[in-house]
């Protein structure tokens, strides 16, 4: 649903920092930017994104702010379209910090406006009233569209702490305000959207569903396919949660084929590693810079320090270096040693159920044979018998190296459950019983194995970020894929990727 409230924003920031001349130096970043809202307007947001990150490397070399903004904020908004608001508040803040430092309050009271909202639709209250604060603290004067999103700031944030009829109040008030002064029909949309998804909050399906219809009838007299796809969505889950399933299925369906013809995400994390690699890029001239820095320090210290000392400090700092690269190295071997004994461990299972179950059905000797009409022996805590288990277990273990299943990001017990066609019991017990562990461990193994796999082949996998690769496996943030990653392996990602290139260039240099 917050998807909406970023797709118009893009205006704001374009009216704001664009509206003054200031020079042919800028010509070029403001006809990649117009061509990004052009792309924008047209909700073909991947290519928007390639045309902001190229203005935003361009004005970050002129040293030009206002451009920066711009790009910051509206990468910031397609981030948030994508339901990537992790991502969407680092570039809002990244732009925040920004006008702070420039003195610009116009673009501090936006930008903390979309950090309140994006704060709320990622559940974090606490963030969202600390950005609140910061609005509140912001000088200057406030045009038409900061009075509306300070509203729906009150809004959300009321709706976010469940005083939901405080939060129909703002929505309420947004509403007339936006229609008042003749605001996009955008702005209207959405905060019919947002008034129709408290009512439900407040179990009014009814009320949801005339705001929804509203939604739906503007959005198809402006032909926004995005806000279309995003009013069927709604429409789906209120008929679920009213116990229509046919009606709900229906309107999913109409969604899901509108939103797959306009969110391309194989463009999308294109379009995202280009923005990486960017970032990257600047993260190492920075490195450079203060390497340089350093190294003319170094050197004035070189000449008015005493030679003894300056050789004990180098001697320890490579002694301690080399002392832990070596612990690393040590950890990483146990850990990948661990890893394969597992693999092993698990072949070697799957093997002897195969033989135990081919005993089973030809009654050879060392197994009894049941007796003609006798039923399989259960066992007394869990109900399922020896074979049952072994067949069970067989099938789990297929379905867990399958790297293309157990990466989707809704990959759970259920799902493993329902492509089983057995029950919950049965498989947690199973794995349980049978590998002495619990499903979610199991998952984080075979996931990490897979991207220690990735991280380590650079051959086949060098232009891949560590977020493109845990996004890929299934892994929903960076710190989910951080923790489970040190579970299973010792180690961050960053770490274990140090290492491993390190061990490459040392086996490179023995052999030459």
């Amino acid at each position: 649903m917050a998807r909406l409230f970023f797709t118009f924003i893009l205006c704001v920031f374009s009216v704001c920092c664009f509206s003054s001349e200031d020079g042919k130096r800028r010509d070029s970043i403001q006809k990649v930017t117009e061509r990004g809202f052009l792309l924008y307007g047209q909700e073909r947001y991947s290519e928007a994104l390639e045309c902001y990150t190229k203005a935003l490397e361009w004005a970050s070399a002129a040293n030009d702010y206002k451009s920066q903004i711009v790009c910051l904020g509206n990468i910031g908004n397609i981030f948030a379209i994508y339901g990537d608001y992790d991502r969407s508040i680092y570039y809002n803040r990244l732009g925040y910090n920004l006008a702070c430092e420039h003195k610009d309050s116009g673009m501090q009271t936006r930008f903390a406006c979309m950090l309140v909202e994006i704060s709320c639709c990622n559940d974090d209250i606490k963030s969202a009233d600390t950005y609140y604060k910061l609005l509140m603290g912001t000088n200057g004067k406030w045009s038409q569209g900061d009075k509306y999103h300070w509203m729906i700031c009150q809004a959300k944030l009321a709706k976010a702490k469940k005083k939901y009829s405080e939060a129909v109040f703002y929505y309420r008030k947004a509403l007339t305000f936006a229609t008042d002064h003749g605001m996009n029909s955008k702005y209207v949309i959405t905060t019919l959207h947002e008034l129709g998804n408290t009512y439900l909050s407040l179990h009014q399906t009814e009320k949801a569903l005339a705001e929804y219809g509203k939604a739906l009838q503007l959005a198809k007299k402006i032909k926004s396919g995005e806000m279309i796809s995003e009013t069927y969505q709604l429409y789906s889950t209120a008929y679920r949660l009213s116990g229509d399933a046919g009606l709900a299925e229906k309107y999913k369906a109409w969604a899901v084929q509108i939103s797959d013809s306009l969110f391309n995400k194989k463009r999308f994390n294109y379009a995202k590693n280009k923005l990486f690699e960017y970032e990257e890029k600047v993260k190492n001239d920075q490195i450079l810079v203060l390497s340089e820095r350093v190294s003319a320090q170094t050197a004035v210290i070189a000449f008015i320090s005493v030679i003894a000392v300056m050789l004990v400090v180098f001697a320890a700092v490579i002694f301690r270096k080399n002392k832990r690269l070596h612990e690393a190295h040590n950890l990483l071997l146990d850990k990948m040693s661990d890893l394969e004994r597992q693999e092993k461990r698990n072949k070697e299972l799957r093997k002897d159920i195969i033989d135990t179950r081919a005993r089973i059905a030809t009654g050879t000797p060392g197994n009894r044979t049941p007796e003609e009409g006798a039923k399989p022996e259960k066992r007394a805590d869990v109900g399922i018998g020896e074979e049952q288990e072994a067949k069970l277990l067989d099938s789990i273990m297929a379905i867990m190296e399958d790297v293309e299943t157990i990466s989707k990001p809704d990959f759970s017990l259920n799902t493993l459950v329902n492509m089983l066609h057995s029950n919950t019991s049965y498989v947690s017990w199973c794995i349980n019983d049978s590998l002495g562990k619990n499903f979610k461990t199991l998952l984080n193994e075979y996931r990490i194995k897979e991207a220690c796999r990735r991280l380590s082949d650079t051959a086949t996998y060098k232009r891949l970020t560590v977020q493109a690769v845990y996004e890929d496996l299934g892994y929903k943030s960076a710190s989910n894929f951080i923790k489970a990653f040190k579970n299973v392996i010792g180690m961050t990602p960053s770490q274990y990727q140090r290492i491993i290139k390190e061990r490459k260039e040392t086996a490179t240099t023995t052999e030459i």
